[in-house]
Parts: structure tokens; sequence; C-alpha cells
């Protein structure tokens, strides 16, 4: 019996609760997805940042023109003769002796290759005040929330990692309660064909040990096949290697001190800690000014602009001429459509819906981890209560065994009545470590429930409040 229990007893370099979470945390896929999701959101801060910055401009620009045949403005491909004077009125006759002059004839130069660089910066100035405030505050809300999704994964993988790990300690231990149950029946199947060899048993008493020892092998097999999935379920969690060695490091064996517990503080602790209700929160505020932004579509939109042209020719010279110059302007531009007012009053209507819907989805959440921290404190409470009483009725075991192998060496009891007696202290001792293994789980899913599941553990034993 002493060798099968030291099957769970820890071992050096053997595996914890604590280490199979750590390694868990770190490996899970779902942490991952999480972990870029942060980082997506971490990328979307920083484009809300640049949006403070006016937003400047560079251009640069190649035209050829196809060629043409520019105007002439004296006309008839010569001279003409012009009469000027302060008596000389278009469309009258002449008066006497005007002066006249010849007027050669003009036309502007036809430049083919048009060449220009641009630099145009814009300050969105309204923009400032109805939407770039609101869409950083929306992305840093947003990744607020990415964090928190993340450390809730963390924290549930970190829970569910130590929670694999003593399931698989838990299966092993009943796998080696049905092996000694087994041996057990083994030696009464033994004791009964000696019996009835000597006429003090009937047929049947052999044949209903021998169908005990048949079930019990299929309870074994039953046995090893839970605890080779319990233990390829705690390979997948922490990603082990095939040729790594799984072994038992933690004691198992020991009780925790029973703990007091004020439900009401812990159910508030459960509000304020949890991370998927924090990140709903923050996912909601960030609706919020979402929903801002798209209002702000309502009102008009004024934006500073000035340009530096530096062109080959430089169109606001006349004539044109073939030499680079440079000219800048400056401008203020207010654009709206009565499109606009009531799109951003749709738009915006549309955002505080997935606000209240997502308002609702947290008080859904709120009420469900409420649940959730209520079941814990009563599992918990009753894994103490188990593991009080799993303990005496270990004690009475111990007892009972040492009575009955008292009285076996001095003739007064059986082979069959002692291997039945340490048979009970086996499954008593085994019942107790079941117990306790019970109450390291209810734990580990009560700091869960309230936040606790990366921290150290702050519960009080009974007694120090």
């Amino acid at each position: 019996m002493e060798a099968r229990i030291a099957r769970i007893l820890p071992t050096r370099g053997g595996w914890t609760a604590e280490q199979v979470g750590q390694r868990a945390r770190k490996v899970n896929y779902d942490v991952a997805a999480k972990y870029e999701a942060l980082r997506a959101a971490a990328a979307k801060v920083d484009q809300a940042t640049l949006n403070y910055f006016p937003r400047l401009t560079w251009t640069a620009r190649y035209t050829r023109l196809s060629s043409i045949t520019p105007p002439s403005l004296g006309g008839g491909g010569g001279s003409q003769v012009v009469a000027v004077g302060p008596n000389v009125i278009p469309g009258q006759p002449l008066p006497a002796s005007p002066l006249l002059i010849a007027a050669p004839p003009f036309s502007f130069p036809v430049i083919l290759d048009n060449y220009l660089l641009q630099a145009t910066l814009a300050v969105p100035i309204s923009d400032y005040f109805l939407r770039i405030s609101h869409s950083y505050a929306a992305a840093s809300h947003s990744e607020e929330a990415a964090r928190l999704d993340l450390l809730a994964s963390e924290s549930k993988a970190f829970a569910d990692g130590k929670i694999t790990f003593y399931n698989w300690v838990k299966a092993l231990g009943q796998y080696e309660v049905l092996q000694q149950a087994q041996e057990a029946t083994r030696e009464h199947g033994k004791d009964a064909e000696a019996l009835f060899k000597a006429g003090m048993a009937s047929r049947a008493d052999v044949l209903g040990i021998q169908a005990q020892i048949a079930q019990g092998e299929l309870a074994i097999a039953q046995a090893r096949e839970l605890v080779q999935l319990a233990m390829e379920h705690l390979r997948l969690a922490v990603q082990a290697r095939p040729d790594e060695v799984i072994s038992l490091g933690e004691d198992v064996t020991e009780a925790l001190p029973p703990l007091k517990l004020d439900a009401a503080a812990l159910r508030q602790e459960a509000l304020s800690q949890r991370a998927e209700l924090r990140s709903l929160l923050a996912s909601e505020q960030s609706l919020t000014r979402v929903a801002a932004i798209q209002r702000a579509q309502a009102w008009p939109q004024l934006v500073a602009v000035g340009n530096y042209t530096y062109a080959n020719p430089n169109q606001r010279f006349i004539p044109q001429s073939q030499e680079w110059r440079g000219t800048w302007d400056v401008s203020l531009q207010l654009t709206w459509s009565p499109n606009d007012f009531f799109l951003g009053h749709a738009s915006g209507s549309e955002g505080d819906a997935s606000v209240a819907k997502l308002r609702a989805q947290r008080q859904q959440l709120r009420d469900g981890l409420l649940m959730e921290v209520t079941q814990a404190i009563g599992a918990s409470q009753t894994a103490d209560i188990a593991v009080e009483t799993t303990r005496v009725a270990h004690v009475a075991a111990e007892e009972a065994y040492r009575v009955r192998k008292e009285m076996y060496r001095v003739g007064k009891a059986t082979s069959v009545e002692l291997s039945d007696t340490e048979a009970n202290l086996f499954r008593a001792k085994l019942a107790a470590v079941s117990a306790r293994i019970d109450q390291r789980i209810a734990r580990t899913r009560l700091d869960y429930a309230i936040g606790r599941a990366l921290k150290p553990h702050l519960l009080s034993p009974c007694g120090e409040g």
C-alpha cells in the first residue's frame, strides 16, 4: 500500500501546479491571438496620435502638352498701323491729323514641357475638437480593452493549466485505488477457491468473485484510459516535448487551511478585478467616442491650407517663360453639406445603439460573474468540509487496520479480513488525498472567479480575517 501511495507523492524535479499554469499561460493559442490583437490596438493609437499633426503633402509632376499654333495678336502676319491720341475713339471716325504707330504682331509662347514641385500643409482646425480628440480617446480605450482581454485570456489559461495538472494527479490516484481493490479481490478469489475445494463454499461464491474480478479489470482499463487522456491533456496544455518526462513535484497530500470567506467582499472584488468586465467597460467607452465622431459629421469642417509651388513654367506669371519660379498661397476652407447634417445624426444614433447594446452585455456578464463567484465560494467551502470528513474517515480506517492487524497476529482474524481492512485503509487514504486535490481545484477556481488567478493567493485562513 505504501508503494502505491508513493506514486502520488512529490519527486525531485517534478512538476507543480504553479509551473504548469505558467507554462500553459505562455504557450496558449488564445493568449497568442489576444497578444496580436493588443499589438494591433497599440498601432491604432499611434495612428490616432499622428492625426494631431498637420498633414504635409509633397507633389512632383511632369506634364507634356500637345503642340498648338499660338494665336497672333497682330493679325495678317505683318505690322499693323494703330491710331493713338486723345481724340481717338474706337469705332468712331478718326480726327484730323491722328498719331499713327506701326504695331508689330505679338503672340504668347507655348511651352510644351511643364514641371511642378508643390508642398501643401493642411491644418484640420475643426477636426481637432470634433474628431481627432475623440478618435485618439477611442483608440486608447480599445487598446485598454485589448490589454484586459489578454489578461483575461492569460488568467484563464493559467487556471485551466493548474486544474488540468490536478485532474491528472487525481486520475493517477483513482487508478491506484482500483489497482489496490483489484488485488484485494484476487486474494478473495484465491480464498474462495480454497474454501470451495474444502467444501466450505459454493460454486456460486467462486463465480461471484470471478465476476467481480472481471468487472474490476474493466474499471482498471477505463481508469488507465482516463490517466492517458489526462496526461495527453496536460502535455497539450503546456506544449510538452514528446520526450519530456512528466512527474509529480507538488505535495498534494497536505490539506490547505480552511478559509474564512466574506462573500459580499469577494463579489465586490470580482466586479472590480475581473478583466472581462473591465474590458467591456473600456470597449463601451471606446464606442461612446466613436459615436461622437459619427455625430461630428453633421457640423461644418474648417481646414487651413497652405501651398508653396515651384514650377517651370509657373502659371501665375504671364507671359509664361521656361524658367523655375516659386509662389505661395494660404486659404481657409469651410465645407458643409445639408446631407452630412442628417447623416451625422443618423450615424450618431447608430453609435448610441451600439453603446447601449454593449452596456447590456456588460450587465449580463456582471450577473454571470456574480453567479460564478457564488458557486466558487460554495465549492471551496464544500471542499474544506470534505477534507475534514475524509480526514476523520482516514483516522478511523487506520485505527480499524491497526486493530485488525493485532487480531491477525494473535489468530483472531483471517487474512481475508486483514486484506479487506487494508484495502479500506488505502481507499480512505486516497479519498483524503482526492479531497485535498479537489480543495486545490476549488481554490484555483475561486482565485480565478474573483480575479486573482495570476496574483499570489491572498485568501485568509479561518481566524486570520
